[in-house]
């Protein structure tokens, strides 16, 4: 019986470790790549003095294309609800990406001052919690 407790356990250990690496872990962006993002984000501080609404666009594409070079597949909605467990404020980066598909999409709609500061924030926020500091 105490053979049985052991594999279960170990068992268990291994299928939540699974879980963690799956879930949990981050995958670390090379010196490269964060080098890149940060290039990138600094045009879309550029954008954001000019043109507000290019550097929401912007800023959407660029945490699409991080959250590629992370693993994750398909839309930006479906690899944020993948990515979901690695942010510390999911309710941000989605206001934040309803925001862009507002301004892709609706021909009338026009961001408030602090909907856009309020939308580059959650963008911020996401790219640190993906351990790119920006």
């Amino acid at each position: 019986m105490e053979a049985w407790m052991i594999l279960i356990s170990v068992s268990l250990l291994i299928i939540l470790f699974g879980m963690y690496v799956m879930f949990y872990k981050k995958k670390r962006f090379s010196a490269r790549q964060q080098t890149n993002i940060r290039k990138y984000w600094k045009e879309v501080e550029v954008l954001e003095k000019h043109n507000p609404e290019q550097a929401i666009l912007r800023a959407d594409k660029l945490l699409d294309h991080a959250l590629e070079i992370a693993g994750y597949k398909g839309t930006l909605g479906q690899k944020l609800k993948d990515a979901r467990y690695i942010f510390s404020s999911n309710n941000e980066i989605w206001n934040a990406h309803k925001i862009r598909n507002k301004i892709a999409h609706d021909i009338h709609f026009r961001p408030s001052m602090v909907q856009i500061k309020a939308s580059l924030k959650g963008f911020r926020r996401a790219f640190n919690d993906l351990g790119v500091k920006l």
